[in-house]
């Protein structure tokens, strides 16, 4: 729980940054709701605060937090500085590995909704498939597999790969494994499908 009169939620709902050079728990109002914390401070002898807020691509991400304890000289305006920079170099980290963690589910997803569930070989063949990616951290890419019935009880079995990983590589297997399907329903020589 974080006050709302708390600095951290005075950052959070600002967007500045926040100096508080000197911070004594036995003057700070916020900290008349936050007990705990106000003993916190005081054991490790938390002095002085600096908060800092964590912006990327005009996205407010959380807050960084610096307290000084053993060192008795209180944050200043280089400190905030300093701290700034530090603050933009992770935020800009954060954001990219928000960013790459939202693209990788989504083309996971989007790969996993275009493999089959479930095969059949109907009463030509009996058929099962097991997907695993050749990387299994990245775990998305273009390969595919399905099986076609075919007219006169015959299977189509089909593998196959696009260069690339992630959304694109997916959104390509997708359309490909579309084509191979429907030129499949006309009833072509393998070879005519595949060229």
């Amino acid at each position: 729980y974080v006050p709302e009169t708390s600095p951290f939620m005075q950052v959070l709902s600002s967007g500045r940054p926040l100096l508080q050079p000197v911070l004594d728990p036995s003057h700070e109002a916020w900290l008349a709701d936050d007990p705990a914390r106000a003993a916190k401070i005081r054991e490790f002898g938390m002095h002085s605060l600096l908060i800092l807020p964590i912006h990327a691509r005009g996205v407010l991400l959380g807050v960084a937090v610096f307290v000084r304890t053993s060192n008795p000289t209180p944050f200043d305006d280089n400190d905030r500085l300093l701290a700034e920079e530090l603050v933009a170099r992770a935020a800009l980290s954060l954001d990219n590995a928000r960013r790459y963690t939202r693209e990788h589910n989504t083309a996971l997803a989007l790969q996993r909704s275009l493999l089959p569930r479930r095969v059949h070989g109907g009463t030509a063949m009996e058929v099962a498939a097991r997907y695993l990616p050749a990387d299994a951290e990245e775990g998305v890419g273009g390969d595919w597999f399905d099986v076609i019935g075919l007219p006169g009880g015959r299977l189509a079995l089909v593998v196959g790969d696009v260069v690339g990983h992630g959304v694109n590589a997916a959104a390509t297997m997708g359309r490909l494994g579309m084509a191979i399907r429907t030129l499949a329903d006309l009833d072509l020589p393998p070879g005519e499908v595949l060229t």
